[in-house]
């Protein structure tokens, strides 16, 4: 038992970490069932989420679009702004379940998390196998997971989920990284390939905002000068790997591509009003959306970490410092800002400000503690072993996270189960749609929607639960798409619009329905422009209104029309 007493340990470790995640979760669940799309890169990014199950390739934002130029980024068809790794991560769960629902898109990144802390702890303790740089892990995975931010990127209050993706790949490298600096001088070719492939994975996930790894791994090759077959064999694989994903993407949509890699450079420019100064993330992001009543505790702790490290250059204290300083540099060179770009490096400043503390007690404790042990073992261990002490912990470990998991499935079920209040307009819009789902409407469908100045964001729960393409009626008012198209691609099309007496409800509207296959390109027509006509004089309030104030559903008008006089 003596000779897996580190690995049970840490197991132990990890067990707890897993505990303390899987109640911090259900304490969430109010916000995770919440039936509302948040804002603009919620919605996009789970309408991507959910089409992947309908259209696995390429990742769509309508996966049958009644235009098919491509938009803005969160209009589509194609799927661009930034890479679509993310989109995948709910499919397993969406299939598991059997069906799209937010509280499951929500869950699956809150999993994310779950193997990023889990990783975490276990790449740090496989580097040297010191239980107390693990235990410094774990605290701070703890400390990470707890972080008001990381909340609020599971539950869709801040965007966006593909941060999370990029916190695990980053973690990944991280132990990529370790496993090279443990084997430099005896890496193989096929490691090199393993470590390379690793590494370029945070790029897929957020292209250069990811590059700090590949970077890092660069570095090191040349300055171990390792041969240049490794060198060359290092790089190819990363070439390699962002070719084979890249390419597929480019073909797809070459515009769509060039928008979604262009997006990372404007950031060095203002860009959509995040214009902030050098030191916002110091004096606002931090302290603000990630520290609240932990600041001064952070920044001393960065100081009394970065005391250690001098003293003691550790190298996962090295890596991990050093990562969190250059992402926030480069983040803080950039001119539009905003709080999620720190996020990828957070778990290991973590781990630098409590890691570098355990070195600094642990070194003036040292002979206490081993006095303290010692009268330990002569005076409480006399009668039994480490070995039953530790299994008994991890007996205890186990049966914990059996009961938080019978917990939290008890508590998904009921949350499920109970009856919601759908009381703010967005939580009708979902409503509407979950009724769609319910109707079985799919990508072959047409939904087109005029109850309010809000309808822009009636369409995103629609695309999200039922794949069927969704318009706003000034958009249709807009578009000279032929309606003979209209009958190739859709077999019914709805018009949804504010309640009226003897129609069908949808939720809180009412709706008219028509089945294409029985109606001609000119009747479509008149069906089309008898409806616009009700609505004209609400359309035309729609145009000055969003002309004035340019907040509310404005790429919904066309530039020439939206910037006149």
């Amino acid at each position: 038992m003596a000779r897996y007493q580190k690995q049970v340990a840490v197991t132990i470790l990890m067990l707890t970490f897993s505990i303390v995640f899987v109640r911090n979760t259900r304490s969430d669940f109010p916000l995770i069932f919440e039936k509302n799309l948040h804002a603009h890169d919620e919605s996009s990014n789970s309408v991507v989420a959910a089409n992947i199950t309908r259209k696995f390739f390429p990742p769509m934002v309508r996966v049958n679009p009644f235009v098919e130029e491509q938009g803005n980024w969160m209009e589509g068809p194609y799927w661009q702004h930034i890479p679509p790794m993310f989109a995948y991560v709910p499919y397993i769960f969406f299939e598991i379940d059997g069906q799209v629902t937010i509280e499951v898109k929500r869950l699956a990144f809150a999993f994310v998390t779950l193997l990023t802390g889990l990783l975490f702890i276990f790449v740090v303790y496989n580097y040297k196998k010191s239980l107390l740089a693990a235990g410094a892990a774990t605290i701070s995975a703890i400390l990470w997971v707890n972080t008001p931010f990381t909340h609020e990127l599971i539950t869709g209050y801040a965007f966006g989920v593909s941060d999370i993706v990029l916190a695990f790949t980053v973690v990944a490298s991280f132990g990529a990284i370790l496993w090279y600096l443990k084997n430099r001088k005896s890496v193989s070719s096929y490691q090199l390939i393993v470590i390379s492939l690793v590494v370029a994975l945070p790029i897929m996930a957020k292209n250069l905002l990811g590059a700090i790894p590949v970077a890092t791994l660069l570095i090191l090759l040349s300055r171990d000068k390792q041969s240049y077959r490794k060198l060359l064999i290092a790089g190819g694989s990363l070439v390699a790997a962002l070719v084979v994903y890249y390419l597929p993407l480019f073909l797809v949509s070459p515009e769509a591509f060039k928008n979604g890699l262009l997006v990372t450079f404007s950031h060095f420019n203002q860009l959509e009003g995040w214009e902030r100064p050098w030191h916002w993330h110091f004096t606002n992001y931090l302290p603000q959306r990630y520290l609240f009543g932990w600041t001064w505790i952070f920044f001393v702790g960065l100081a009394v970490a970065a005391v250690s490290w001098y003293r003691t250059r550790r190298t996962t204290l090295t890596l991990a410092g050093g990562w969190f300083l250059w992402n926030l540099i480069a983040i803080s060179l950039v001119t539009s800002k905003v709080p999620n770009f720190i996020y990828q490096s957070y778990l290991l400043s973590w781990y630098f400000i409590v890691y570098g503390l355990f070195l600094t007690i642990s070194t003036g404790a040292k002979r206490s503690g081993e006095i303290a042990l010692q009268s330990l073992k002569e005076r409480f261990l006399r009668h039994t072993t480490v070995g039953m002490v530790t299994v008994g912990v991890l007996i205890l470990a186990i049966l914990a996270v059996g009961y938080e998991s019978v917990r939290f499935t008890q508590q998904f079920n009921e949350y499920r189960a109970q009856a919601y209040n759908y009381d703010s307009e967005n939580e009708k819009f979902y409503q509407a749609a979950e009724q769609f789902q319910r109707m079985g409407l799919n990508q072959s469908d047409l939904v087109i929607v005029r109850v309010s100045d809000n309808d822009c964001w009636f369409r995103y729960p629609i695309l999200f639960l039922t794949g069927a393409e969704s318009k706003t009626l000034l958009e249709i008012y807009f578009h000279t798409v032929k309606y003979e198209s209209i009958l190739h691609k859709y077999k019914r099309m709805y018009f949804v619009f504010n309640q009226q007496e003897g129609l069908p409800k949808v939720g809180e509207y009412s709706y008219i329905d028509f089945d294409l296959n029985k109606l001609s390109a000119d009747e479509v027509n008149q069906v089309i422009q008898a409806f616009i006509d009700i609505h004209k004089q609400a359309l035309e309030q729609d145009i000055l209104r969003i002309k004035k104030d340019k907040t509310s559903c404005q790429w919904l008008v066309p530039d020439h029309i939206l910037n006149a006089p």
